[in-house]
C-alpha cells in the first residue's frame, strides 16, 4: 500500500490504489472502484481541511463520496477503523461508524 503525501494531519486511505506508480503495479482496478475510491478520499481531504472531527468523517453520507457507504456504486461499508499510533491505541466499528457499537483497543496495555 501507498500512503499519499500529506503535509501534516491524519493520513487517509480509501481502499483503492490511487498512487498512479502503485496501480501501474497491480492489476487493473475496474470501475467504479477506482472512482469511488478517489471521491471518497477527496471528500475526507476537504472534510479534515474544516478541522471535522475523524469519527464524524466516518458517518458521513454525503452526495460528493460518501464515507459510511450503504450501496453507492454497489459498495457498502463493512468496516471503519481509526489508528492513532501516537497514543498506541486503535478504535474500530465491524460494520458502519455511527450505526454500530465502536471498539477501542489499547496497544500499551496489551504489548507494554
Amino acid at each position: 500500500m501507498v500512503l499519499p503525501e500529506q503535509k501534516r494531519g491524519a493520513l487517509v486511505h480509501t481502499n483503492g490504489i490511487l498512487d498512479a506508480a502503485f496501480a501501474k503495479r497491480n492489476p487493473p482496478q475496474g470501475e467504479p472502484l477506482r472512482t469511488n475510491s478517489q471521491r471518497r478520499y477527496d471528500n475526507v481531504l476537504r472534510q479534515l481541511a474544516t478541522g471535522a472531527d475523524v469519527e464524524k468523517i466516518l458517518c458521513d453520507r454525503s452526495s460528493r463520496g460518501a464515507i459510511c457507504q450503504r450501496g453507492e456504486d454497489g459498495m457498502h461499508t463493512d468496516f471503519a477503523v481509526v489508528f492513532a499510533p501516537v497514543e498506541k491505541k486503535f478504535k474500530f466499528w465491524s460494520g458502519r461508524a455511527g450505526l454500530e457499537a465502536s471498539e477501542s483497543v489499547d496497544l500499551e496495555r496489551i504489548f507494554g
